[in-house]
């Protein structure tokens, strides 16, 4: 039985240390990882594949080592080790990694930070997972989707490169989109602001390739063209035109909301990469993106600025999606399970976040009993809606909750006031004490990790802190009302 362990343990090493060639790990990584993944055998019963058990320890042991800055001063967080690419080389889906990692995380008692860069790290794929499948089917209905193939030509230096193909355009918008949204925590885990950034991005796009009249990139029937788009006379607009609203139409978003991150979250950040010199374009229009002089350099930069994030931060390289046909490689499904069914929890996450708990193939209605007590005038109708994703469920909430609150403000009303003030008590001031109170601290749970000087993030926070004390002031007007038709003035005086 000893020479069995020893024996199984040699392979095991002699396959973990093959791995760490193979992924240019330092030897203390290595080691430590190794080191970490023993302790833990002799404490625990590590049930299934031990290479993916010893995944979790490699990527824990990654994220606590530093490496030196490339021409900069300074430790940089991490081994630069693709988290994708590590998962690939154990055979470890995305799905079951997030599963034994918190497992992991358990076993080795990890700082409860690290648990929270996981959950992070989690919800960021979930929210991403949903978005690509919308914007495979926005970028049909907007652009010519590219043909299967390669999404490169190859040439000599000396070529003139070719314009921008559909397949190039469909890489770089998702690209664009998932670096700006990386860019700002407050934006990557939150399903409708991301998933209204993802609206701008293809807006952005859509501009720029209609001021160049690449009609070959347009879908025709798209709503968005200009009027005389096929008319003889038609000459392109000189100007950027703006789609958010017809795109908004096109999938239940909320114009008021996408036009704010627009303006306050994509043209600043794409505004910085100009200033940095990283891409090429007009400042202040914001088209020149796919003019054949810039693009190469355009494409090249965002990759590059993409994969410095993955590798400094350890998160799930989004771009994985392009390269797979219905998501069902081994890096998404362990089996033939599909994520929808696999993961429950990322989902949970996402609702908890975004105030939806439906999942993508889940109808509620489904599971209503068909009798006559199930209060049938309160519930949407049996029939499955297939508009029903958790981006519109999402969207629609929030639409709600706004149209809910309209003409209202974070204060008390003078409905309100009015009931305050026959109290014997001076309830308003001490109310208005402990909202404000519980709003300074829910602002600054809201931007911990993050930031600080982040103006974005901070407006962010603001507009949820403005939106729950609105509600809240509504809700207890409503309450006050309720409860003064049951309770005489005399007695609700000596409250």
């Amino acid at each position: 039985m000893g020479l069995t362990d020893d024996y199984e343990n040699e392979t095991m090493l002699h396959k973990y240390t093959e791995l760490c060639a193979d992924l240019n790990m330092d030897k203390m990584t290595t080691e430590e990882a190794w080191q970490s993944f023993e302790n833990i055998s002799q404490n625990y019963t590590l049930e299934g594949n031990k290479m993916h058990w010893l995944c979790c320890a490699l990527y824990v042991a990654c994220r606590r080592s530093h490496v030196p800055a490339v021409g900069q001063r300074g430790l940089i967080e991490g081994n630069c080790v693709s988290l994708t690419r590590l998962l690939r080389m154990c055979n470890l889906s995305i799905i079951q990694f997030f599963e034994k990692a918190k497992k992991w995380a358990d076993m080795a008692n990890l700082p409860e930070e690290f648990r929270n860069r996981l959950d992070k790290v989690e919800r960021n794929f979930a929210v991403a997972h949903i978005l690509y499948k919308k914007y495979e089917a926005l970028f049909a209905e907007i652009f010519t989707m590219p043909l299967d193939g390669g999404t490169r030509s190859h040439r000599s230096r000396k070529q003139k490169r070719p314009p921008c193909t559909s397949a190039e355009l469909f890489d770089f918008t998702w690209t664009l989109f998932s670096l700006v949204r990386a860019s700002y925590p407050s934006v990557s885990d939150d399903l409708v602001n991301s998933f209204h950034l993802l609206l701008c991005t293809l807006d952005l796009l859509l501009s720029n390739v209609i001021v160049l009249d690449r009609r070959d990139l347009l879908n025709p029937n798209f709503p968005g063209l200009p009027s005389s788009f096929n008319k003889p006379y038609y000459t392109p607009p000189i100007d950027a035109v703006c789609n958010i609203a017809i795109l908004c139409g096109m999938t239940d978003g909320i114009v008021v909301e996408a036009k704010s991150i627009k303006e306050h979250f994509l043209y600043p950040k794409v505004k910085e990469f100009y200033e940095k010199g990283k891409i090429r374009l007009d400042p202040t229009a914001f088209i020149g993106l796919l003019e054949q002089v810039n693009f190469d350099m355009n494409y090249k930069n965002i990759g590059k600025m993409y994969e410095e994030y993955v590798l400094s931060e350890g998160d799930f390289d989004e771009r994985v999606f392009l390269g797979e046909k219905d998501m069902s490689s081994d890096l998404f499904t362990p089996s033939k399970q599909t994520y929808d069914s696999v993961s429950e929890e990322s989902q949970r996450l996402i609702a908890k976040k975004n105030l939806s708990h439906q999942f993508e193939n889940f109808h509620p209605q489904s599971l209503v009993p068909p009798t006559p007590l199930t209060g049938r005038y309160y519930l949407k109708s049996k029939e499955p809606s297939f508009d029903d994703t958790p981006v519109s469920t999402a969207t629609h909430c929030v639409s709600r909750l706004q149209a809910l609150l309209a003409g209202r403000k974070a204060e008390p009303s003078d409905t309100l006031l009015a009931i305050l003030q026959n109290c014997s008590l001076d309830l308003k001031h001490s109310i208005m004490y402990r909202i404000s109170e519980l709003g300074e601290r829910f602002v600054a749970k809201y931007i911990e990790g993050e930031d600080m000087t982040s103006a974005q993030s901070v407006m962010i926070a603001q507009q949820r802190r403005q939106l729950a004390e609105t509600l809240y002031y509504r809700a207890l007007e409503s309450i006050c009302e309720e409860e003064s038709k049951r309770i005489d003035e005399r007695i609700l005086g000596l409250f």
